[in-house]
């Protein structure tokens, strides 16, 4: 399919119409005229004729910037990703930098598989990003980035969290409490916490460590009591403790 629709690309952009069709072919005007016109491989191609031809010409950098863009927009991300990468290494100094970084996190990031699959293009968006937030504390896109960093953050832990459930389900409770244990101290951040805490006081348990258990249980209700796990630590410390929820709930104060 990819194929055909370059062959098609080839078709118009031998006989462009419109505006983009009155402007030099190879020009940097012409490119950028068929990004906007959403025509991605004319664009392209005008833009690395326009690169070719002008290497020193100021607007250089953006025409890459916009190629990276154009292959982006076509969906086309691991290449857009090499693009952008370009730009970065090519253009040190361009004002477009900051959001090649960026958009090259996002290129990865659309490239993230299921849980179930190798997670090493998760990590590779997550590294972009966080490269962007040290390196650009005030660029644009600096909520933008924190929002996918923390986004890409969480699937990751849920990714390691999936190992210790996959050990509970086996029948192996000590080896999930091992690999949680480690996602916790690895971890003390992650807005996973209260499901790690909740799951390792009920391993815990399983195991015959009751003090242990309540002790996973306490944290979750003196560090996130209004998490969805808040109740049901309460509960289980009760239990355990042969205490009233109220009173579980008490003593932590």
């Amino acid at each position: 399919m990819r194929s055909q629709r370059w062959i098609l690309g080839l078709l118009l952009f031998a006989g462009c119409s419109g505006a983009a069709g009155k402007l030099p072919v190879g020009s940097y005007e012409r490119g950028i005229a068929e990004f906007e016109d959403e025509h991605y491989f004319e664009a392209i191609e005008d833009l690395k004729l326009f690169v070719r031809r002008n290497p020193t010409d100021p607007k250089v950098d953006e025409a890459q910037y916009q190629i990276a863009m154009a292959r982006y927009k076509d969906k086309d991300y691991p290449v857009a990703a090499v693009e952008f990468e370009i730009l970065r290494t090519d253009y040190p100094n361009s004002a477009r930098v900051d959001d090649a970084w960026y958009m090259e996190g996002l290129c990865y990031r659309q490239q993230a598989p299921s849980l179930a699959h190798d997670q090493t293009p998760t990590r590779r968006a997550l590294e972009h990003f966080q490269r962007y937030l040290r390196q650009f504390p005030n660029g644009a896109r600096h909520e933008d980035a924190e929002r996918e960093a923390l986004a890409l953050q969480e699937r990751l832990d849920r990714k390691r969290l999936q190992a210790a459930v996959l050990y509970r389900r086996l029948g192996r409770p000590r080896a999930a409490l091992v690999t949680l244990e480690a996602l916790l101290e690895d971890r003390p951040d992650s807005v996973l916490r209260p499901e790690m805490l909740w799951m390792a006081g009920n391993l815990a348990l399983a195991t015959g460590d009751a003090d242990m258990a309540g002790d996973y249980w306490q944290k979750i209700v003196d560090e996130s009591p209004e998490s969805t796990f808040g109740p049901q630590a309460t509960k289980a410390l009760a239990e355990l403790r042969s205490e009233t929820p109220q009173e579980a709930n008490g003593s932590s104060k």
